[in-house]
């Protein structure tokens, strides 16, 4: 039998078949292949790839709770530790004020604030869901959590370090006490990824700054372990805090 011979166009042709295929390889999304577990495995730091890695992470498992349910969980598992005499009870994360919750929501004194404000949860197209995410719900005063509003989030200088300042300038905002800025930058930041929101260039760069100068403590880690047992998903920027730099924009 005499060999095959391949004629000189017949190979051209198949050179450009293979080179045809390899490209089209090259140039597939990541995020359609198989997704990644870790961003990092994003090939060349695809932003796409990297946004949807977090989005998984932040879906797994994830249940959908009603508002009710999830204030509920916020008062009674999440945020309620027993003070000195026993009582149960929920600090405001704005001020110092501490609340005597018992075995029900309080009705007085104390509201829920939302992290990232109800009014700009809206465009997600998941705003039940999104408004009902115990992790940037958190008990708060009702006056200050008045005062906070819907406003963004700005390093306004204030010499409290326990309680919130409104920034009176022609960019108004509104600062936390220093011991919530860590917390309020990776509850954005989940909110962001989770629900394809985005965050203005200018509160984003103060929120960069606040998670890296606040880094994750074991309250918070703690604080996501009762939400997990609740809701039953992650905040990956609690778990690996070091994602928040793959992302180049939120």
């Amino acid at each position: 039998m005499q060999p095959h011979r391949m004629f000189p166009w017949s190979w051209r042709i198949a050179q450009a078949f293979v080179s045809l295929a390899i490209a089209s390889l090259a140039s597939a999304p990541n995020a359609l292949a198989n997704p990644a577990q870790n961003p990092a495995d994003c090939k060349n730091s695809d932003q796409t790839c990297i946004r949807e890695t977090l989005r998984t992470y932040a879906q797994s498992d994830k249940k959908t709770l009603t508002y009710s349910g999830a204030r509920e969980a916020m008062f009674q598992q999440v945020d309620v530790y027993l003070d000195e005499k026993g009582t149960r009870v929920v600090k405001s994360v704005y001020s110092p004020e501490i609340f005597e919750v018992g075995h029900s929501i309080p009705k007085n004194g104390v509201n829920t604030e939302h992290t990232w404000p109800q009014t700009f949860l809206k465009k997600s197209g998941r705003f039940e869901e999104a408004r009902a995410d115990i992790y940037h719900l958190f008990p708060s005063e009702i006056q200050i959590n008045g005062i906070r509003g819907s406003l963004p989030f700005r390093e306004c200088g204030h010499e409290s370090n326990v309680e919130g300042a409104v920034c009176e300038s022609s960019t108004r905002g509104f600062e936390p006490p220093e011991e919530h800025k860590g917390i309020v930058a990776r509850a954005m930041f989940y909110i962001s990824v989770l629900y394809s929101l985005s965050i203005d260039a200018t509160q984003e760069k103060t929120l960069r700054t606040w998670a890296s100068t606040h880094p994750v403590s074991n309250s918070e880690v703690q604080r996501a372990d009762k939400i997990q047992n609740v809701q039953g998903n992650r905040n990956p920027f609690i778990d690996h805090p070091e994602w928040i730099e793959m992302v180049n924009d939120f």
